[in-house]
């Protein structure tokens, strides 16, 4: 099990295990803390990848000593050209009407460092006036600004990635 937003990080790593060792990986790709909540529930888990420290420790009793392996930035999407002109967290509060995305808090570590972050920044009451929805992965923010639903997401700089001619 891994976090969303770690799959392009591990997926071609996992597949080359698999061809050189000719087994077979099982994969549940999700946000952390529903991947937390199916392995609480009962479902076996050899290995987790999570987003951030915090998921570790709630996964803690199911498995030995974590390490961190990396880290990622949390960033603002807008479309190509920046068309609201959105610079800073502040920026999506700032007008009304502007539809944003975000992670969801209790579904995902992208969730759970946004609202970190929007609180520490003060932004965070009126940026929320404007949140339209709250996904459990930084994946379906993206699809949500290509499909144009959105007019910013807060999510992972490595879910953009592959998107830099549209975002």
């Amino acid at each position: 099990r891994a976090g969303a937003m770690l799959r392009p990080a591990l997926e071609k790593t996992l597949t080359a295990f698999e061809a050189r060792e000719g087994v077979r990986i099982s994969r549940s790709y999700n946000g952390c803390g529903i991947l937390v909540a199916e392995m609480q529930a009962g479902d076996h888990t050899d290995v987790f990848f999570a987003c951030d420290t915090e998921f570790m420790g709630m996964a803690a009793d199911l498995f030995g000593p974590s390490a961190v392996l990396s880290s990622n930035q949390l960033v603002i999407l807008v479309r190509k050209g920046n068309p609201h002109k959105i610079k800073t967290l502040g920026d999506l509060g700032r007008r009304k009407g502007l539809r944003v995305g975000i992670g969801h808090e209790k579904q995902c570590a992208m969730g759970v460092l946004t609202q970190r972050t929007l609180k520490a920044d003060g932004s965070g009451d009126a940026v929320m006036k404007n949140v339209v929805v709250q996904s459990p992965t930084g994946d379906l923010l993206v699809n949500q600004m290509l499909a144009g639903s959105l007019d910013a997401a807060v999510a992972y700089i490595t879910n953009a990635a592959g998107h830099a001619d549209r975002l």
